[in-house]
């Protein structure tokens, strides 16, 4: 399947969806996009979810993936809510949560509904 990404502004939040599989440099630069997009918009909330028929992170991909965030420049100031809606993407998703976690990243949650995500990324 072919990488799909698409960033849109919300008004108080950024909705990401990707789809496909990508490697470390395509990663890094839809989050460099992203950033941009941020910066520009002086808004650092993000609800991400993967498109239908996307498959899950593999450990190593879900392991990296607080690497490229912060090598795209994703700082602290930023909530990232990931809706995980496939519950096959669920443990890599928690996994990748964790370390998030383990690498002083808080601002980075795993949801299984958006409803949740934008409740929590409407909190201070």
């Amino acid at each position: 399947m072919a990488r799909q990404l698409r960033i849109v502004f919300k008004g108080t939040y950024f909705h990401i969806h990707a789809s496909g599989t990508s490697n470390y440099p395509a990663k890094l630069d839809f989050w460099q996009k992203v950033v941009i997009a941020c910066e520009k918009q002086h808004c650092f909330n993000i609800l991400g979810e993967f498109l239908p028929n996307s498959r899950p992170l593999g450990t190593i991909e879900a392991y990296d993936i607080h690497k490229v965030l912060k090598e795209a420049g994703v700082t602290s100031k930023y909530k990232i809510a990931w809706v995980i809606l496939d519950s096959s993407h669920l443990e890599s998703m928690a996994f990748a949560e964790t370390v998030f976690r383990n690498n002083a990243r808080s601002g980075v949650r795993a949801f299984a509904d958006i409803t949740s995500a934008k409740r929590w990324l409407s909190k201070d």
